[in-house]
């Protein structure tokens, strides 16, 4: 009984236990066994003192894994296509419409169309982008206030919200010193090389703290954009950012997330983590856009054995689920321009 064999390896999981430990593997788009044994045991190594006991276990867990893996992916095929099919008909329909009415409402003439041409042409130039994710650790004190929230969370009663009033407190302890000292030891690279970079976060008084705090550190200052300021000191972050040499712009998701073309950054910093990857797209496509023709590095901040694993996870998920209905070539040959 394999059931019986988990057990003596400390792992007294039922069958619907050890599926969802599957389940979770693969919604984390996990498609080696090794990440799932160690999802299960916490290790990539089991050490059963039977040697014949270890392989039928881990055979039975292999083709479990196997067998789940193939069935998700088989049942997803199917309202997958039928979707693609349709986002692909309503994007090729709303080109069609807006090639033949033009900018000025009536059918686009012959120096319109190169204009389109010579923008598509520039667009197939843009510069790469790539993401990392730069991993940390909750210090002491911090791993404290974090456990302390939890067990709060789960011994109190709760009423309406509390859930996300938890949420946002976890979010902001992981937004700590620790955080901050990853986040130093980067822009030191990217300033040696004479490079900037665009800093992004949810929260404003998180802004507001990365400031003070990278003043004292590199004794210079640093722009900070978040939806409190007047039009008129907003320009005049933006117009201290693009001038100069390397630099750090920290701006808010919210204000800083769209509209704007920085392109002198080649990095772009995800402080934190939004729950939307299109909202974190288009954060980071203040740098990677027209006009950009270096390498864009896209990192991503987590602190690991938090809940900031967990939303990277639900990011990951939602990326593949729109990279499995359209991809890049499809959405190039969808809206090219012929002639």
């Amino acid at each position: 009984d394999p059931y019986k064999l988990l057990a003596s390896a400390g792992v007294p999981l039922t069958a619907q236990e050890l599926d969802g430990f599957i389940l979770d593997a693969i919604y984390g788009r996990e498609t080696d066994f090794s990440g799932v044994q160690s999802r299960i045991f916490g290790s990539s190594e089991l050490d059963l003192a039977d040697e014949a006991q270890q392989a039928v276990l881990l055979n039975f867990l292999e083709e479990r894994f196997e067998v789940m893996l193939e069935n998700y992916n088989r049942a997803d095929d199917e309202p997958k296509a039928e979707l693609r099919s349709q986002i692909m008909e309503a994007v090729c329909r709303r080109l069609e419409y807006l090639t033949l009415l033009g900018a000025s409402g009536k059918a686009p003439g012959e120096a319109e169309q190169e204009k389109m041409r010579k923008l598509a042409a520039v667009a197939a130039e843009l510069g790469e982008k790539r993401e990392i994710r730069e991993y940390c650790r909750l210090g002491a004190d911090e791993r404290r206030r974090y456990e302390a929230a939890l067990e709060d969370f789960r011994t109190q009663e709760r009423r309406r919200g509390d859930v996300f009033a938890l949420i946002t407190e976890l979010k902001l302890v992981c937004d700590g010193a620790s955080k901050l000292e990853r986040l130093c030891e980067l822009l030191e690279t990217v300033f040696e090389n004479g490079e900037s970079a665009l800093v992004f976060t949810q929260y404003a008084k998180i802004g507001t703290w990365l400031r003070a705090e990278l003043q004292n550190r590199f004794g210079r200052r640093f722009p900070f954009l978040h939806g409190g300021l007047p039009l008129a000191e907003r320009e005049r972050e933006i117009a201290a950012f693009n001038r100069g040499g390397a630099s750090a712009f920290i701006l808010s998701l919210k204000a800083g997330g769209s509209g704007l073309n920085l392109t002198k950054a080649t990095h772009v910093i995800h402080f934190d983590r939004w729950w939307n990857p299109a909202v974190e797209n288009q954060a980071t496509d203040r740098a990677h856009r027209i006009g950009q023709k270096r390498t864009v590095f896209v990192h991503l901040m987590i602190t690991a054995g938090t809940l900031e694993e967990h939303v990277d996870d639900i990011l990951r998920g939602k990326s593949k689920m729109a990279d499995s209905l359209i991809t890049e070539a499809e959405w190039l040959e969808a809206v090219k321009l012929d002639g």
